[in-house]
């Protein structure tokens, strides 16, 4: 399966094949076959073309993540990492739901007020993660798309 948008000028692509049921399996002993790019212009390019990056299990775990996200049940920042340190998922909650938000909104009506997320894509170097990083930031109808795809994913 492919997921594959333009996200304020970043082309972002993701492969997940051989998701298997992980209600079958432990977690961490059975691994989906991943492939990413993500581009700007002539600016960033980074890609992994085939890797062990996310198990079935965290696969269920962010879907249901982004499902919450959008369905207004995360009422703080959260935090979804992975067993492989590719990717770091933030996911944020709309401001008014913020339990404790002391930020100021200068911008009333913008889509920050509603529920976004940032997708981290951790560097690595000589076979080791290091602390550098790019962040796409995903609006809700990203989100959604996200959502959508790792849900198609399970029933391939």
């Amino acid at each position: 399966m492919i997921f594959e948008k333009k996200i304020d000028g970043m082309h972002v692509f993701l492969r997940i094949d051989g998701y298997r049921n992980p209600s079958k399996h432990e977690f961490g002993t059975v691994w989906c076959d991943c492939g990413f790019s993500f581009s700007l212009r002539n600016a960033v390019a980074y890609r992994k073309d085939s890797d062990s990056i996310l198990t079935p299990h965290e696969i269920d775990w962010l879907a249901e993540a982004l499902t919450d996200l959008l369905d207004g049940k995360i009422t703080a920042p959260r935090e979804i990492g992975m067993l492989e340190p590719d990717f770091v998922f933030l996911l944020y909650p709309a401001k008014a739901q913020h339990e404790d938000d002391k930020t100021v909104n200068v911008f009333p009506g913008s889509w920050f007020d509603d529920v976004y997320a940032e997708w981290r894509v951790c560097f690595w170097n000589d076979g080791a993660p290091t602390d550098n990083y790019l962040t796409v930031i995903l609006a809700r109808e990203d989100v959604k798309d996200l959502r959508d795809f790792l849900n198609k994913c399970k029933k391939v």
